[in-house]
């Protein structure tokens, strides 16, 4: 099993996949919300129930969440934050990180688009070009 990690200011990420799994069809993503904002991940494309990051009614960590994903369904990550944004990890696939790149800084793109409900059932549509952003991400192997 290989694993690379991948962190920035939200979350720790943990990719696993087997090592000798020459297309990379079964990954293992860990997420870890090393934030103090409740946040929850869904993959849509992949029919993945929502997920919370943070029990806010408690507000106990229930993470790492650890999630099995076939690569494909890395397209459509999303995070949520506390009902009211989507952020979607967009432009950006797990088939980028492996199998050749060194341990370093690179940057990754992030980008809202669509629309969500929050708790109160307001709509927030949401322009991607307004709304998108970089954030440096670590890969250490």
């Amino acid at each position: 099993m290989i694993t690379q990690k991948i962190q920035h200011s939200k979350f720790k990420i943990n990719i696993n996949y087997p090592e000798h799994d020459i297309y990379r069809n079964k990954v293992e993503i860990v997420i870890e919300n090393t934030s103090d904002e409740v946040w929850e991940i869904s993959s849509p494309r992949c029919y993945i129930n929502t997920i919370p990051f943070l029990n806010d009614i408690n507000g106990k960590h229930i993470s790492p969440v650890k999630i099995k994903l076939d690569s494909d369904c890395l397209d459509d990550f999303t995070l949520i934050n506390n009902g009211e944004i989507k952020k979607v990890i967009y432009n950006y696939s797990i088939a980028d990180l492996y199998p050749n790149l060194d341990s370093g800084k690179y940057n990754i793109h992030f980008s809202y688009q669509g629309e969500i409900k929050n708790q109160n059932g307001v709509v927030f549509k949401l322009d991607e070009s307004l709304n998108s952003s970089k954030e440096q991400i670590e890969i250490v192997k």
